[in-house]
């Protein structure tokens, strides 16, 4: 099968970089006074817009959107420092599953909730906020997470939003179908902020909430919040209760863990090389100019490895995931000598001009830099790695998918068509949610988003399988049958993925966090000097 002149890279940025953290100093009250709430100072990256959740896409935000609002379920303190799922809006659902495989989900509310500023919430909310979030007249940028929900694909086609499969037979019970049974619809559906069954006339300022926190600062730079008075939690204990949290934003992240002095931390915000367990020096910066990049030299010494990560992504996702095993680099290097070689290339010698394009930024100048000089040094072939503007990006991906087009077209004709130089492309894929079937889809031989062209009926096969799968198990072994199709064919070759780090003080303990980057503040506490 020919596939077209674009070779992809893949980004998995699972994460968002969460800076720093730590408690002001405040002065000491006297030991007869009450105890006073304490203030937490959290550095995020981005900048806030808005704190309206159907509409929020700063980076960063969705850590403050998780502590303002809360949807049917919530994220809780596992014990371990990581998040694990509960009921929050809804006390209870239960789930049937037809015949077909499709699933039907019966949430029932907690009696009294209410927003805020007292106006009572009802199941009907939740089904005319998920009807709004639908409909497609709406531009909602979180929308396909409702995809699962039976008739999403007909409301998109329509405009009818009535078409939802949602609805609320009384006011403390929402049903929910859908077409097949979703591995991540209570995960990424219902424990999203941007789910929430928000009214439309709320404020976007954060100052109505229906989660544990109310906003009482909100700008672009800066976001204050404080312990809503009316959450329908009663068994929040003292400390979470005691926990101001002041969201410092737009913050020179390297600024911070430069302050912070802690060298992994730096490492970590950077880029890892996919498949490898060590954090290695980045490789350094090419100037900025449209011309084509100046790439290092080779020979150049290189800064030693910094220690083992903290955590790495494919560790701790939730589905199973084909990592790398060890392999001889210098055996794969001599068996790409060989094959260039043999195709008339040796030592690189009349090897074509290669362009390696990609959108500007640290993580990717970084990437071109490193790749480069690697093809450089081990094959003696010279790839010129240009940095394009997105709208650029995307006009010479389009302009390639054309002329790989007008190709097939002439394909039964005698005329030879012209040849055009050999192109990488390397492009972010970031998943819309933490789900190996999210990303995987990307390829899918129907997704607008297979730019490649990659078309493979197994690999199809297995998606639908999978989507399907009541089991999660089974699911898994689809998708990682799924996966293994892909890495074999290679249409995509995954090259780098974002790492994320925190910094918690030493005084203080509680945090808890989602592996994509979400981090839960609510039960942090600061320990006495007694305790300390």
């Amino acid at each position: 099968m020919k596939y077209p002149t674009i070779l992809f890279a893949l980004l998995l940025a699972l994460t968002l970089l969460l800076s720093a953290c730590g408690a002001q100093e405040e002065p000491q009250p006297p030991e007869d006074a009450e105890p006073e709430p304490f203030t937490l100072s959290v550095s995020l990256p981005g900048q806030a817009d808005t704190l309206d959740p159907l509409r929020s896409t700063a980076q960063g935000t969705e850590t403050i959107l998780h502590h303002l609002f809360e949807n049917l379920m919530r994220w809780e303190d596992g014990g371990d420092g990581w998040a694990v799922l509960a009921p929050g809006q809804a006390e209870s659902y239960t789930v049937e599953t037809d015949y077909a495989g499709n699933a039907t989900y019966t949430f029932t509310l907690r009696e009294g909730l209410q927003w805020s500023d007292g106006r009572p919430i009802a199941a009907g909310d939740f089904v005319s906020a998920w009807q709004r979030i639908a409909d497609p007249a709406n531009d909602v940028p979180h929308r396909a997470l409702l995809s699962p929900v039976a008739g999403y694909g007909q409301v998109q086609e329509t405009g009818d939003a009535s078409l939802l499969a949602v609805s609320a037979p009384d006011r403390r019970t929402f049903v929910v179908s859908l077409e097949g049974s979703c591995a991540w619809f209570l995960e990424e559906v219902c424990a999203s902020p941007y789910t929430v069954p928000r009214p439309t006339d709320l404020p976007s300022d954060g100052s109505v909430t229906n989660g544990p926190y109310t906003a009482v600062q909100f700008g672009r730079a800066q976001v204050v919040l404080e312990p809503s008075e009316t959450y329908h939690s009663p068994s929040r204990t003292a400390p979470e209760n005691s926990v101001r949290l002041a969201f410092r934003l737009a913050v020179d992240t390297a600024a911070v863990t430069e302050a912070i002095g802690d060298p992994r931390l730096r490492a970590a915000s950077g880029v890892v090389p996919y498949g490898v367990t060590d954090y290695g020096a980045p490789a350094p910066e090419e100037p900025e100019e449209e011309a084509p990049s100046t790439l290092p030299d080779p020979s150049a010494p290189v800064e030693p490895e910094l220690p083992a990560p903290y955590w790495d992504f494919r560790a701790h996702s939730l589905e199973l995931v084909t990592v790398p095993g060890e392999q001889d680099y210098t055996a794969d290097c001599l068996q790409a000598r060989t094959l260039l070689s043999q195709a008339g290339y040796p030592n690189g010698s009349g090897f074509p001009a290669v362009e390696y394009i990609y959108v500007r930024s640290d993580a990717a100048q970084a990437a071109a830099n490193a790749l480069c000089a690697l093809w450089r040094r081990e094959l003696g072939v010279t790839v010129t790695a240009r940095g394009l503007s997105q709208e650029d990006f995307d006009a010479r991906l389009a302009a390639a998918q054309a002329q790989d087009t007008e190709a097939e077209d002439a394909s039964d004709s005698e005329e030879e068509p012209s040849a055009e130089p050999f192109t990488l492309a390397a492009r972010d894929f970031t998943p819309s949610c933490n789900d190996a079937g999210v990303l995987l889809d990307f390829w899918r031989s129907t997704r607008e988003t297979n730019l490649s062209g990659y078309r493979s009926d197994a690999f199809d096969i297995l998606l639908d399988a999978a989507r399907a799968a009541e089991s999660p198990e089974v699911r898994d072994a689809y998708l990682h049958d799924a996966e293994a199709i892909i890495l074999q064919e290679v249409p995509v070759v995954p090259v780098y993925y974002h790492g994320g780090a925190f910094q918690l003080s030493d005084r203080l303990s509680g945090l808890y966090r989602l592996p994509d980057g979400v981090y839960f503040l609510g039960n942090v506490r600061e320990e006495s000097p007694s305790e300390g």
